[in-house]
């Protein structure tokens, strides 16, 4: 008789325990057995509220109107006057403001027209001329303005003609319109005028007048505000132009902020040292360019 072979099964192999294993082995079931928070949660309030039907707006206090009003009106980056037909403040690609919420009542009128010249930047685009835009904005608007940003949309920079090239031109033509916004607005606190201008093109050397070249590399902070104050003193005596207070310069956004902080800090150094008698400011430049000359003479 012929005996058939059997084949064992294969022992399996022994497995190394592992860490979790070992965990598992100890505590058992411990981790099943602690306690739940029962703790009821809390439901979760609505993102926005509730209707509860219309109010009325004016039974509402002054001060919380006032509120109202500025969170519909105020822009941070100031609105755009147009001299279109367009019912509208600012160009299409910003956040618009529909002047239709002035319609609602003479009352609403009256008290959002405040909130809106307190609060807004009026910015003012012109090409040629700033005189006619200004003009637009009188009387009534006029006397509410409190912020003013003049933007000259020209090819050089500025909508008027220096009376002559290079940024010292262009320097006295932005007081001369800063002037101007002073005296239509007079509840004006700030006339921001934007000078379309980089640092490079100061740096530039003029050939004509070298008093036309600022230097600024290479300069520490503190150094480009004497810089940019020494020229301001130069060019004074010059042309006589004093900025009125409420001005100040505003670089494009392509400039550092270092360079914005140097003219600003220099442009309120000069504006209170031209307060005073114009000669006593005419003395004091000269005393500076006479030592200027004396100390490059002795080097």
């Amino acid at each position: 008789m012929k005996m058939e072979a059997t084949r064992s099964a294969p022992t399996p192999p022994q497995l190394t325990p592992t860490a979790i294993q070992e965990l598992q082995d100890a505590f058992g079931t411990l981790v099943l057995q602690l306690p739940k928070d029962n703790t009821p949660v809390p439901p979760r309030s609505p993102i926005l509220p509730t209707w509860t039907g219309p109010f009325r707006l004016f039974s509402l206090p002054r001060e919380l109107r006032d509120h109202i009003y500025h969170a519909i009106l105020y822009r941070p980056a100031g609105v755009c006057y147009q001299l279109g037909a367009a019912r509208t403040w600012g160009p299409p690609w910003t956040d618009n403001i529909s002047l239709t919420f002035f319609l609602t009542s003479r009352q609403v009128h009256a008290e959002a027209v405040q909130t809106f010249y307190a609060y807004n930047t009026i910015r003012l685009k012109y090409h040629i001329d700033l005189a006619p835009t200004l003009q637009l904005l009188l009387p009534a608007p006029g006397a509410l303005i409190q912020r003013v940003q003049i933007e000259s949309v020209s090819a050089k920079g500025r909508g008027t003609g220096p009376k002559r090239e290079g940024p010292s031109g262009i320097w006295d033509v932005m007081i001369q319109e800063a002037r101007r916004v002073e005296a239509a607005f007079p509840a004006c606190r700030e006339c921001a005028t934007v000078w379309k201008v980089r640092i490079w093109i100061l740096n530039a050397r003029h050939a004509d007048d070298a008093r036309q070249t600022l230097y600024f590399d290479g300069k520490t902070p503190a150094e480009k505000v004497q810089t940019w104050l020494e020229w301001m003193r130069e060019w004074y005596v010059v042309d006589g132009a004093v900025p009125p207070r409420c001005m100040r310069v505003k670089f494009d956004t392509t400039e550092s902020e270092e360079d914005q902080r140097a003219i600003d800090e220099a442009l309120e150094l000069f504006k209170k040292e031209v307060s005073g008698s114009r000669a006593d400011m005419v003395a004091m430049v000269w005393g500076s360019l006479s030592e200027k000359l004396e100390t490059e003479l002795l080097a």
